[in-house]
């Protein structure tokens, strides 16, 4: 622990000297004209698909004939790629102009394309995983302090550990985490909600209320207490998330991160798990 708050204190004076958490001024980049209807639509539609296309599939004699993992497996990713399909014929019928803004501001000048940056979002990992890690360590020994606090784990570790001794679950539960939900997540909390709120808020305050939805969002009763230190980790996870948004001004940066973070999570579970 000792070594990651050094390390992660190293990487980031390094990256505050050159520059990086320097943004444009607030309206130097072309802001996205969203309406509030919209914003509910879109929310919506995510809130539709995530509640009731669970409950309808497990209806179905197809998947009820699957091993119940196997079957949870498949109605997620279903569920997550069917939410990604709507997100986006919503958004094409209501201003296509206006959403492709959102996922990249091209009027800038130092504007790059969408894979450096995705890259560039990709290497923020370095920058974050070192403060979250030691963020969440001593919230934990907070919550052991002052509760009656036993392990836990958030819902999507849990199914990707579930998923361990099937290969073809593991490969679901895999391109589920590690892409579906990242691309899915930053269209909604960045690109449309923080998008959104910019206009009438400014930038700040539109980074910490949308950080504040996106952490709410993955509480669960399940995670019990644990949903303290999962709160305040998601929700500096994704004010980074937001600021890396701002900064690019492409969706592709956050995604990029987020996607990594999510990547490089698996992989020690997988590791855990061998």
């Amino acid at each position: 622990m000792i070594f990651l708050s050094l390390f992660g204190l190293i990487v980031n004076g390094i990256a505050w000297k050159k520059g990086f958490y320097t943004l444009l001024p607030e309206r130097a980049s072309v802001l996205p004209v969203l309406k509030f209807k919209d914003v509910l639509a879109f929310f919506f539609l995510y809130l539709v698909c995530s509640l009731f296309i669970p409950s309808f599939l497990s209806l179905l004699p197809f998947f009820k004939a699957l091993p119940h993992l196997k079957a949870l497996g498949w109605i997620q990713i279903i569920t997550l790629s069917l939410s990604l399909f709507l997100l986006f014929l919503y958004s094409q019928a209501i201003n296509p102009k206006q959403l492709k803004l959102i996922w990249k501001d091209s009027h800038r000048q130092e504007s790059q394309s969408p894979l450096k940056d995705f890259y560039l979002g990709a290497l923020c990992w370095f920058l974050t995983f070192p403060l979250l890690s030691v963020l969440g360590y001593f919230l934990d020994l907070f919550l052991k302090a002052f509760f009656e606090f036993g392990e836990y784990e958030q819902v999507a570790v849990r199914f990707l550990k579930l998923a361990l001794g099937d290969p073809a679950l593991l490969a679901i539960a895999l391109l589920t985490i590690v892409f579906i939900a990242p691309f899915v997540e930053e269209f909604l909390f960045r690109g449309i909600l923080q998008s959104y709120l910019k206009n009438p808020l400014g930038r700040r305050a539109a980074i910490s209320l949308s950080s504040f939805v996106f952490a709410l969002f993955h509480l669960s009763p399940s995670q019990k207490a644990g949903n303290i230190a999962l709160f305040v980790s998601l929700f500096a996870f994704a004010c980074f998330l937001g600021f890396l948004y701002e900064k690019k001004g492409s969706l592709f940066a956050p995604i990029g991160l987020h996607v990594a973070f999510n990547l490089m999570s698996s992989l020690r579970v997988l590791y855990e798990g061998v």
